[in-house]
């Protein structure tokens, strides 16, 4: 199958639960919890199929998310690049309680991806490519394999600096996360601080309130 879009990156069971601490206990009463197979770059490679661009996803699952597979078949979504490892799915895990939202990251089969799950060829002949937030050491092993396609990475707080070079053609990050990155004080700012690191463009949005 021939496709326009590369899309590489985690692959998580998202999981949002809601609880509330239960009188004269230590212990938590969870009052709602959902679950969902997802993550930035099943995300990307869902919408851009519905917008007629035809997608492929590089990612590593465990074989406690086999469904993945025929949800993207199902989205017109090439799963050729789908490695399977023994270890679980990585999981992103959202606790909100009355005094605050904590979260909790396991990368699981993540690791494998980076360990052996990326196809170099595959990513070097990739017409565009989409890098989503990945496991530790990703963005480190893609860069020198990018070949020409037009790259999109997405910012997240341990981007590491040295990979933000003009190979990069657009970065997308939340205002938040690029004000973080970047220590500046508004979303105008810290693009244009992120503009100056190397990305040929750079696009920040305020969850669809603005964008710059």
């Amino acid at each position: 199958m021939e496709y326009a879009l590369l899309v590489v990156g985690s692959v998580d069971v998202e999981v949002e639960i809601e609880a509330r601490p239960l009188p004269r206990s230590d212990d938590y009463d969870v009052t709602s919890l959902h679950e969902r197979i997802g993550g930035t770059a099943v995300d990307v490679a869902v919408t851009c199929a519905h917008l007629g661009v035809r997608s492929s996803l590089m990612a590593s699952i465990g074989m406690d998310a086999l469904g993945l597979v025929d949800l993207l078949k199902h989205h017109g979504i090439d799963a050729s690049h789908i490695g399977m490892s023994d270890t679980k799915t990585g999981k992103h895990v959202t606790v909100s309680a009355p005094g605050g939202t904590s979260s909790l990251l396991y990368e699981g089969a993540n690791r494998h991806l980076v360990q052996q799950g990326l196809d170099y060829n595959v990513i070097a002949s990739a017409r565009h490519l989409y890098l989503a937030p990945g496991p530790r050491g990703l963005i480190e092993r893609l860069m020198p394999h990018l070949g020409e396609a037009v790259v999109y990475a997405h910012l997240t707080p341990t981007f590491p600096p040295g990979m933000l070079t003009e190979e990069i053609d657009v970065l997308v990050s939340s205002s938040r996360t690029a004000c973080l990155y970047t220590g500046e004080g508004t979303g105008l700012e810290a693009v244009s601080t992120l503009r100056g690191m190397g990305p040929r463009a750079v696009i920040a949005s305020d969850a669809g309130a603005a964008a710059y």
